[in-house]
Protein backbone atom coordinates (compact mmCIF):
# COMPACT_ATOMS: atom_id res chain seq x y z
CA UNK A 1 0.00 0.00 0.00
CA UNK A 2 1.12 3.55 -0.71
CA UNK A 3 0.21 6.34 1.73
CA UNK A 4 1.04 9.94 0.88
CA UNK A 5 0.50 12.85 3.25
CA UNK A 6 0.53 16.53 2.43
CA UNK A 7 -0.33 19.55 4.55
CA UNK A 8 -1.29 23.02 3.35
CA UNK A 9 -2.64 26.11 5.11
CA UNK A 10 -5.40 28.40 3.88
CA UNK A 11 -6.29 31.96 4.82
CA UNK A 12 -9.94 30.91 4.99
CA UNK A 13 -12.02 29.31 7.75
CA UNK A 14 -12.69 25.55 7.52
CA UNK A 15 -16.26 25.98 6.30
CA UNK A 16 -15.13 27.89 3.21
CA UNK A 17 -12.53 25.26 2.26
CA UNK A 18 -14.92 22.41 3.08
CA UNK A 19 -17.57 24.10 0.94
CA UNK A 20 -15.23 23.98 -2.06
CA UNK A 21 -14.26 20.34 -1.36
CA UNK A 22 -17.92 19.32 -1.39
CA UNK A 23 -19.03 21.49 -4.35
CA UNK A 24 -18.72 18.55 -6.74
CA UNK A 25 -19.92 20.23 -9.98
CA UNK A 26 -17.14 22.82 -9.54
CA UNK A 27 -14.35 20.18 -9.43
CA UNK A 28 -13.39 20.83 -13.09
CA UNK A 29 -12.72 24.48 -12.20
CA UNK A 30 -9.81 23.56 -9.94
CA UNK A 31 -8.88 19.96 -10.75
CA UNK A 32 -7.38 20.03 -14.23
CA UNK A 33 -7.75 16.27 -14.73
CA UNK A 34 -11.50 16.30 -13.92
CA UNK A 35 -13.59 16.95 -17.01
CA UNK A 36 -17.01 16.54 -15.32
CA UNK A 37 -18.27 15.58 -11.85
CA UNK A 38 -21.59 15.10 -10.07
CA UNK A 39 -23.16 13.41 -7.07
CA UNK A 40 -25.00 10.33 -8.34
CA UNK A 41 -28.72 10.88 -7.86
CA UNK A 42 -28.19 14.53 -6.89
CA UNK A 43 -28.25 16.08 -3.48
CA UNK A 44 -25.37 17.10 -1.23
CA UNK A 45 -22.21 15.16 -0.46
CA UNK A 46 -23.08 12.75 2.37
CA UNK A 47 -21.91 9.38 3.73
CA UNK A 48 -22.68 6.64 1.23
CA UNK A 49 -23.17 9.03 -1.69
CA UNK A 50 -21.30 8.28 -4.89
CA UNK A 51 -19.33 10.96 -6.71
CA UNK A 52 -19.08 10.22 -10.43
CA UNK A 53 -16.27 11.82 -12.39
CA UNK A 54 -14.91 11.81 -15.90
CA UNK A 55 -11.14 12.23 -15.53
CA UNK A 56 -8.34 12.66 -18.00
CA UNK A 57 -5.79 9.96 -17.17
CA UNK A 58 -2.69 9.75 -19.37
CA UNK A 59 -4.51 11.52 -22.19
CA UNK A 60 -7.63 9.32 -22.06
CA UNK A 61 -11.05 9.97 -20.57
CA UNK A 62 -11.79 7.60 -17.70
CA UNK A 63 -14.96 7.16 -15.66
CA UNK A 64 -14.24 7.14 -11.91
CA UNK A 65 -16.66 6.41 -9.05
CA UNK A 66 -15.79 7.57 -5.53
CA UNK A 67 -17.88 6.64 -2.49
CA UNK A 68 -18.13 9.09 0.41
CA UNK A 69 -17.00 7.13 3.48
CA UNK A 70 -17.04 10.02 5.96
CA UNK A 71 -18.47 13.52 5.75
CA UNK A 72 -18.23 15.62 8.90
CA UNK A 73 -19.11 19.21 7.85
CA UNK A 74 -16.24 21.67 8.01
CA UNK A 75 -13.93 18.96 9.40
CA UNK A 76 -13.46 15.63 7.57
CA UNK A 77 -14.15 14.25 4.10
CA UNK A 78 -13.06 10.71 3.13
CA UNK A 79 -13.55 9.22 -0.33
CA UNK A 80 -12.68 5.79 -1.74
CA UNK A 81 -13.06 4.23 -5.17
CA UNK A 82 -16.22 2.19 -5.51
CA UNK A 83 -16.09 -1.55 -4.85
CA UNK A 84 -14.66 -3.47 -7.78
CA UNK A 85 -12.95 -0.46 -9.36
CA UNK A 86 -9.19 -0.55 -9.90
CA UNK A 87 -6.88 0.88 -8.76
CA UNK A 88 -8.23 1.20 -5.22
CA UNK A 89 -7.62 4.82 -4.25
CA UNK A 90 -8.57 6.72 -1.13
CA UNK A 91 -8.60 10.45 -0.40
CA UNK A 92 -8.93 11.97 3.07
CA UNK A 93 -9.23 15.67 3.84
CA UNK A 94 -9.02 16.84 7.48
CA UNK A 95 -9.43 20.51 8.35
CA UNK A 96 -8.19 22.09 11.58
CA UNK A 97 -9.04 25.71 12.43
CA UNK A 98 -6.20 28.05 13.36
CA UNK A 99 -5.92 31.77 14.18
CA UNK A 100 -9.20 31.76 16.07
CA UNK A 101 -10.99 29.91 13.28
CA UNK A 102 -10.26 32.55 10.63
CA UNK A 103 -7.76 30.26 8.87
CA UNK A 104 -7.26 26.52 8.65
CA UNK A 105 -4.77 23.75 7.96
CA UNK A 106 -5.71 20.97 5.55
CA UNK A 107 -4.18 17.54 6.03
CA UNK A 108 -4.54 15.71 2.72
CA UNK A 109 -3.88 11.96 2.50
CA UNK A 110 -3.98 9.73 -0.57
CA UNK A 111 -3.74 5.94 -0.35
CA UNK A 112 -3.34 3.42 -3.16
CA UNK A 113 -3.87 -0.33 -2.80
CA UNK A 114 -3.07 -3.07 -5.28
CA UNK A 115 -0.19 -1.20 -6.91
CA UNK A 116 2.25 -3.69 -8.48
CA UNK A 117 5.74 -3.46 -6.90
CA UNK A 118 7.36 -2.46 -10.20
CA UNK A 119 4.92 0.46 -10.60
CA UNK A 120 5.18 1.84 -7.05
CA UNK A 121 7.82 4.47 -7.76
CA UNK A 122 5.95 5.84 -10.76
CA UNK A 123 2.61 5.74 -8.93
CA UNK A 124 4.11 7.56 -5.94
CA UNK A 125 5.61 10.27 -8.16
CA UNK A 126 2.35 10.80 -10.04
CA UNK A 127 0.24 10.88 -6.87
CA UNK A 128 2.66 13.27 -5.15
CA UNK A 129 2.51 15.66 -8.10
CA UNK A 130 -1.27 15.41 -8.16
CA UNK A 131 -1.59 16.12 -4.41
CA UNK A 132 0.52 19.25 -4.62
CA UNK A 133 -1.26 20.40 -7.78
CA UNK A 134 -4.73 19.82 -6.29
CA UNK A 135 -3.82 21.69 -3.09
CA UNK A 136 -2.46 24.71 -4.93
CA UNK A 137 -5.29 24.68 -7.47
CA UNK A 138 -7.78 24.67 -4.59
CA UNK A 139 -6.01 27.72 -3.14
CA UNK A 140 -6.24 29.55 -6.50
CA UNK A 141 -9.90 28.50 -6.86
CA UNK A 142 -10.75 29.95 -3.45
CA UNK A 143 -9.13 33.26 -4.39
CA UNK A 144 -11.09 33.38 -7.67
CA UNK A 145 -14.30 32.18 -6.08
CA UNK A 146 -14.13 34.76 -3.28
CA UNK A 147 -14.03 37.57 -5.84
CA UNK A 148 -17.32 36.52 -7.47
CA UNK A 149 -20.46 38.33 -6.22
CA UNK A 150 -22.26 35.05 -5.40
CA UNK A 151 -19.31 33.89 -3.27
CA UNK A 152 -18.32 37.15 -1.54
CA UNK A 153 -16.33 36.05 1.49
CA UNK A 154 -16.86 39.34 3.30
CA UNK A 155 -20.60 38.67 3.24
CA UNK A 156 -20.24 34.98 4.14
CA UNK A 157 -17.94 35.69 7.05
CA UNK A 158 -19.54 38.92 8.19
CA UNK A 159 -16.21 40.75 8.09
CA UNK A 160 -14.48 42.74 5.36
CA UNK A 161 -11.74 40.86 3.55
CA UNK A 162 -8.59 42.99 3.38
CA UNK A 163 -5.24 42.15 1.83
CA UNK A 164 -2.55 41.03 4.25
CA UNK A 165 -0.25 43.79 5.46
CA UNK A 166 2.88 43.86 3.33
CA UNK A 167 1.13 41.80 0.66
CA UNK A 168 2.19 42.01 -2.96
CA UNK A 169 -0.03 42.53 -5.99
CA UNK A 170 0.46 39.34 -8.00
CA UNK A 171 -1.70 40.38 -10.97
CA UNK A 172 1.34 41.37 -13.00
CA UNK A 173 3.17 38.11 -12.40
CA UNK A 174 1.26 36.23 -15.09
CA UNK A 175 -1.29 33.41 -14.99
CA UNK A 176 0.74 31.03 -12.84
CA UNK A 177 1.75 32.00 -9.33
CA UNK A 178 3.40 29.57 -6.92
CA UNK A 179 1.73 30.34 -3.57
CA UNK A 180 3.38 29.53 -0.28
CA UNK A 181 2.29 26.31 1.37
CA UNK A 182 3.07 24.45 4.55
CA UNK A 183 5.48 22.05 2.82
CA UNK A 184 7.53 24.70 1.04
CA UNK A 185 11.19 24.58 1.94
CA UNK A 186 11.01 21.00 3.19
CA UNK A 187 12.55 17.97 1.58
CA UNK A 188 10.08 15.74 -0.23
CA UNK A 189 10.46 12.91 2.29
CA UNK A 190 9.44 15.25 5.12
CA UNK A 191 5.95 15.72 3.76
CA UNK A 192 5.37 12.54 1.77
CA UNK A 193 5.83 9.00 2.96
CA UNK A 194 5.32 5.60 1.47
CA UNK A 195 4.23 2.69 3.61
CA UNK A 196 4.50 -0.78 2.13
CA UNK A 197 2.38 -3.44 3.76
Amino acid sequence: MIELDYQVSFAYPPRVVFGALTDVPDYPLWQSDVLAARVHGGGPVRPGAQICQVRKVMGRSTYVRLVVETCEPDRVLRLRTAAGDRPVLGQAFRLEPVVGGRCCVLDFRVTADSVPPMARSLAEAMLTHQMIHVSESLRAHLVTRSSLPEHRLDEQLGVPVRPLAGGRDVAGLGPVVQPQHAGQGHRRDQRVREVLR
